[in-house]
C-alpha cells in the first residue's frame, strides 16, 4: 500500500514538472518542433517562450520579412477559444 502511494505521488510531480516545462516552453525548441511542417518559413534569433516571444529574423521562401514579435494566449487556449489575442 505504502509504495502504491509514493509510485502515485511520483507519477503526479512528473506529470506536474512536464506540465511546467510545457507551459514555459522555449521560442527555440517549440520552433525546432515544428520547423519541418513550415518549411517555406523559417525563423532565427528566438528569444522568449512560444508564448511571448521575439524573432530576429523571419524569412518566407527565402525572401526576408524582418523581424516578428508574438503574444499567444494561455487563458483563451484552456477555454478552447481563439489562441490569437
Amino acid at each position: 500500500m505504502r509504495k502504491s502511494r509514493i509510485f502515485v505521488l511520483v507519477l503526479l510531480l512528473v506529470l506536474l514538472g512536464g506540465g511546467i516545462y510545457l507551459w514555459r516552453l522555449p521560442a527555440e525548441v517549440g520552433y525546432r518542433l515544428i520547423a519541418a511542417r513550415i518549411a517555406p518559413a523559417s525563423l532565427s534569433g528566438l528569444h522568449g517562450t512560444v508564448w511571448d516571444g521575439h524573432a530576429d529574423g523571419l524569412s518566407v521562401l527565402g525572401n526576408d520579412l524582418g523581424a516578428l514579435d508574438w503574444h499567444l494566449s494561455k487563458g483563451s487556449l484552456l477555454a478552447g477559444k481563439p489562441l490569437f489575442d
